[in-house]
């Protein structure tokens, strides 16, 4: 029975928002934090959505109403700005979380961005792996030159 009433709330909630087509950016960014905290989500996550979706939206007027946004625009914007690929893919995701919630089917493609690490060589990792001699010191064992000067008192 209470999964009944809640997949019933959650109808209705997602009914209001549809219907609701000429309320403003603004508006609905608003309902989105509100909706956010009512589901739980922590103080510090609602501050993330709150901070990217500002620099998301900072090109557009606040008070469009949801119908009127070019969302392509705003993707747009977004792979244009003078940022890392890993930041774009963060401002994309909130985006499309951000819309999701909005019911809009047509979300941006965000692709992840992988980032390729030097790796060592084989010859790198035998030596690596190298069990060292007793009378070898720090810097033999750790691949350091040997020292030839002494150090005078």
């Amino acid at each position: 029975m209470q999964a009944l009433i809640f997949l019933c709330a959650q109808a209705v909630k997602i009914m209001l928002k549809m219907k609701k087509k000429n309320d403003t950016l603004q508006e609905k960014l608003e309902e989105f934090f509100a909706d956010r905290e009512y589901n739980g989500c922590c103080a510090y996550t609602i501050r993330g959505y709150r901070q990217k979706l500002r620099v998301v939206f900072s090109q557009t007027d606040l008070d469009t109403t949801i119908d009127k946004v070019d969302w392509n625009d705003i993707v747009h914007f977004i792979n244009t700005k003078d940022i890392t690929d890993y930041s774009k893919f963060s401002y994309i995701k909130e985006l499309r979380t951000f819309m999701r919630w909005l019911g809009v089917n047509e979300l941006p493609k965000s692709k992840h961005i992988e980032t390729v690490k030097e790796t060592y060589t084989d010859e790198e990792l035998k030596k690596l792996m190298r069990k060292p001699g007793k009378d070898c010191s720090f810097a033999e064992k750790n691949g350091l030159p040997r020292r030839t000067s002494s150090v005078s008192q």
